[in-house]
């Protein structure tokens, strides 16, 4: 199960929302790509790589933005941002679920 933050589902909101005003093509093809991403973390969390504590990182096929999430338990993930990656690194440390 994933759980997202309020806050990361504001960004993804934000995002979306953002290429929507330029082409609903591309806010199509991003919220895919954000979909691929939830996917591939519930069958492989532990593939990507810690950076920060036990933080975790995707990279959104086609898009310049991460899902930052930890594994909890064999069953649960929590996302606690999906920020672009020219963002500040670490602004959501201090989210709590």
């Amino acid at each position: 199960m994933i759980r997202i933050h309020r806050l990361a589902s504001a960004e993804i909101e934000a995002a979306f929302v953002w290429y929507l005003k330029r082409s609903s093509r591309v806010a199509d093809n991003f919220s895919a790509s954000l979909a691929e991403a939830f996917v591939k973390i519930q069958h492989q969390p532990l593939l990507y790589a810690c950076f920060v504590e036990d933080y975790r990182f995707i990279r959104i096929r086609g898009f310049t933005y991460l899902v930052v999430f930890s594994l909890e338990s064999d069953d649960l993930i929590h996302v606690y941002a999906v920020t672009h990656e020219s963002r500040e690194p670490g602004y959501w440390q201090n989210r709590n679920l």
